[in-house]
């Protein structure tokens, strides 16, 4: 039998309470991708149990073997702390570097694009379902902080995967007083911000992409951003944005946009939406041997949408 999304391609296990499946209440329904889940978080608790055993001999033995009242009371706060806070932090990590997965993830989403809900049962049990987009649309114009974002990760867990990020023309306003964020700053911000300060663009949407990349964001597919405005961002700060993100449809509304950021930020690109001003030097240089024409420049690009902003 063919299966033709995983709606129909689950299979039926028992759960873990031992059930043999007969029994409604008892099943549980495992797409691939819950299955190589389920493999990783048995393998990891088999490995942290051999860890704790090894470590606490001493202290098994006397609550296990003797039942030493105070001994079995370590023990089950031992475990207690295990379960509810070492082992998720763990199968968190573990599940956004497995290979296997994220390469599942790649194929879900490109399949089931367009299709929502199919993704969501593909990839996640109820109850456990991840943020698989990101959009600020509705704060066009206006200021945010640090502060708003740590708010706000308190209510979103992302997928490591997204499959868009969608923000406006808005403010982030730094605060000074953030030792940790001045600590953590690379070289390569503090020349985004000497030449933001210079009027040659804006940094803000920096901090953003940044902020995506602490909250275990590694692959953004699509990336929709409107920065058209009198002092759009500069090409460094849009390099810096999005390099490493993998990205794959490029729309980042900047008038007159360089080919060599897109090629330096998204090298994997395969769509472009491109803003034109009818500057006559941009369209030569987008056209030229050095621009979207270069094939090694732009390996993977098979479709260019030009706009004439009025």
């Amino acid at each position: 039998m063919r299966y033709n999304s995983p709606l129909e391609k689950r299979r039926r296990i028992p759960n873990q309470n031992g059930s043999d499946g007969k029994g409604k209440k008892d099943q549980r329904f495992l797409t691939p991708f819950f299955t190589r889940e389920t493999d990783l978080r048995e393998a990891l608790r088999g490995a942290i149990k051999f860890k704790v055993d090894k470590e606490f001999t001493e202290l098994k033995h006397e609550a296990v073997d003797k039942k030493l009242p105070e001994a079995e009371k370590a023990w089950g706060h031992l475990w207690g702390l295990v379960h509810n806070h070492l082992e998720p932090v763990a199968f968190a990590e573990l599940r956004d570097q497995d290979e296997i997965l994220t390469m599942m993830k790649h194929v879900y989403i490109g399949k089931f694009r367009n299709d929502r809900k199919q993704l969501q049962w593909a990839l996640y049990e109820p109850g456990s379902e991840r943020h698989l987009q990101f959009s600020l649309s509705g704060l066009r114009g206006q200021t945010i902080t640090k502060d708003y974002l740590k708010k706000l990760v308190k209510h979103l867990k992302f997928e490591s995967v997204l499959t868009s990020v969608s923000l406006p023309s808005l403010v982030f306003e730094a605060q000074q007083n953030d030792e940790e964020s001045q600590a953590t700053q690379t070289t390569h911000t503090q020349q985004v911000t000497n030449a933001t300060q210079k009027g040659k663009g804006r940094s803000d949407l920096v901090s953003i992409f940044r902020w995506l990349s602490e909250n275990h964001v590694r692959t953004i597919k699509r990336v929709t951003v409107v920065d058209d405005g009198d002092r759009p961002h500069s090409d460094e700060a849009i390099e810096e944005a999005l390099s490493g993100f993998g990205v794959e449809i490029w729309d980042w509304k900047k008038p007159d946009i360089c080919s060599d950021v897109i090629s330096t930020a998204a090298p994997n690109v395969q769509e472009v939406s491109l803003y034109w001003t009818g500057n006559m030097a941009t369209i030569l240089g987008w056209y030229s041997n050095e621009g979207f024409a270069n094939r090694d420049k732009f390996k993977e690009l098979t479709q260019k949408d030009f706009r004439l902003l009025r």
